[in-house]
């Protein structure tokens, strides 16, 4: 266990290099294995080319007719609590967007920066070249990335809350970030 805890703090300290960020280059490479996880999971897979590794004693949550007309598609979280993190409310959603004139990571990046995201940082996570994001104000950070297939959409990963001064609550939000992994739908 000390082994996967110290493996996801290298992880999350890649992402959060954000400061430091490179133009034009990915600030860090990341390869998700299950066993990288504090959790039990399983593979959630999405028909838009991806797929997340979450706790399977998280449960699917509804989507409002307001959160998909605002591009929300999919919503997950423990319920208020779960065996890994207590009594803490954790939850993820996923979300897209038209990319408009945003092209390349630099552009996602800045867009981000520019919605007053901090901590950004442009990563590739199992292959996929992403913008890394924190929004402390509203607690939660995630990902975001161009569709695999449909390059003038933008697909996000949001998991709340941030985790900063709980350790457990910080590992498994890693490890769902972490976790994007390309998904060919049959």
């Amino acid at each position: 266990m000390k082994q996967v805890k110290r493996i996801l703090a290298l992880a999350l300290a890649a992402m959060l290099l954000a400061a430091a960020g490179l133009a034009d280059e990915v600030n860090g490479h990341i390869n998700f294995t299950e066993d990288l996880a504090p959790y039990e999971g399983r593979w959630v897979t999405f028909q838009d080319g991806f797929k997340l590794f979450m706790p399977t004693s998280w449960t699917r949550l509804d989507v409002s007719e307001a959160q998909q007309q605002a591009g929300l598609f999919y919503r997950a979280g423990n319920g208020g609590s779960d065996d890994v993190v207590g009594e803490v409310p954790m939850g993820v959603a996923v979300s897209f967007i038209k990319a408009g004139n945003l092209a390349t990571l630099d552009d996602l990046a800045a867009n981000f920066t520019g919605a007053g995201f901090g901590e950004i940082n442009k990563l590739e996570i199992n292959g996929f070249p992403c913008v890394s994001f924190v929004k402390a104000d509203g607690n939660y950070r995630g990902l975001a990335f161009y569709h695999p297939k449909y390059r003038n959409y933008i697909l996000a990963v949001y998991v709340t809350p941030i985790g900063i001064d709980d350790r457990a609550v910080n590992d498994v939000g890693s490890a769902i970030l972490c976790s994007l992994s390309p998904f060919q739908a049959k």
